[in-house]
């Protein structure tokens, strides 16, 4: 059966197989985050990855509060960053996987 065939089997929120639905965790980890941390998590989001069902991006947004994905790719709609970039309330950070990158 293909992933395109089975998208009845899955979950509408996180997109995983239904027997293996990670939403009732998410509602318990995005309260108890929410108490904790006034981080804010902006992720930027190619367009090719918002109907993967191991999208971390999605999975991020649902049991992390102050998150927000902005996809990026499609021609039809450019990636604006300037209402963060204009923000004095924020440090803004860029976590990117390479081979130089710096331990937080």
């Amino acid at each position: 059966m293909s992933r395109s065939s089975n998208r009845h089997l899955r979950c509408s929120q996180c997109r995983m197989r239904q027997e293996i639905c990670l939403c009732p965790q998410f509602a318990h980890l995005k309260n108890l985050f929410d108490l904790r941390f006034s981080t804010h998590l902006l992720v930027i989001m190619h367009h090719r990855e918002v109907h993967t069902s191991t999208n971390t991006a999605r999975i991020a947004s649902l049991c992390l509060p102050h998150t927000q994905i902005r996809i990026r790719g499609t021609l039809q709609d450019s990636l604006n960053l300037e209402d963060i970039a204009s923000d004095d309330h924020y440090q803004n950070l860029v976590l990117y996987p390479h081979d130089d990158a710096i331990i937080l």
